[in-house]
């Protein structure tokens, strides 16, 4: 049986993890802006060239997608805020296929803010009936008492980690104390 994954971010900071997964996938679908940056050597990944905040486009080209490449099983998605409702969409559409599918979240370390609620967010995911909603919260590293962010190679290794152990919730890097956030 074939399988299919969707990542977005993926030529990016979360670029190792595009090739993890066009490691285990037999497709991996990948959205991007720019062409340019997906990585040639990888063999079987479906470019998706668009801007996700057209979200027409979006919703139409994963449709497309799903028709040609089968069920999407998994989504590794890193989404600028720029772009509030593709995840939704997102999530949506792969749901509307039907078969349930894992949904990891990669958000920015404002989703640990201890004064903020991001409930409503995870919220509108578990609307969707086949999701498995999994969230990834990216800290940030403390050496020597300095606070730093982290690399993409932290970024992807975790995620990567995230995905192998199917954790309902990860934290990459640490997020407390909070005020030592860079």
């Amino acid at each position: 049986m074939a399988s299919h994954t969707l990542i977005i971010g993926g030529t990016g900071m979360l670029s190792g993890v595009t090739e993890f997964l066009s490691e285990n996938y037999d497709t991996v679908s990948l959205i991007c802006r720019n062409e340019k940056r997906i990585n040639l050597s990888l063999k079987n990944i479906n470019p998706i060239i668009l801007d996700y905040s057209y979200y027409k486009f979006l919703s139409k080209s994963l449709e497309s997608s799903i028709k040609n490449f089968g069920n999407i099983d998994l989504v590794a998605s890193w989404i600028h805020s720029s772009a509030p409702l593709a995840p939704f969409i997102i999530a949506e559409k792969i749901n509307s296929f039907g078969k349930q599918f894992r949904y990891f979240d990669v958000l920015g370390s404002a989703y640990a803010n201890p004064s903020e609620d991001n409930s409503e967010r995870e919220n509108s995911f578990l609307k969707c009936e086949n999701i498995l909603y999994r969230k990834i919260i990216l800290g940030f590293k403390i050496e020597n008492n300095i606070s730093r962010w982290l690399t993409n190679d932290e970024i992807s290794s975790g995620v990567i980690d995230a995905v192998k152990k199917d954790n309902v919730e990860t934290i990459i890097g640490t997020v407390t104390p909070w005020e030592l956030k860079p």
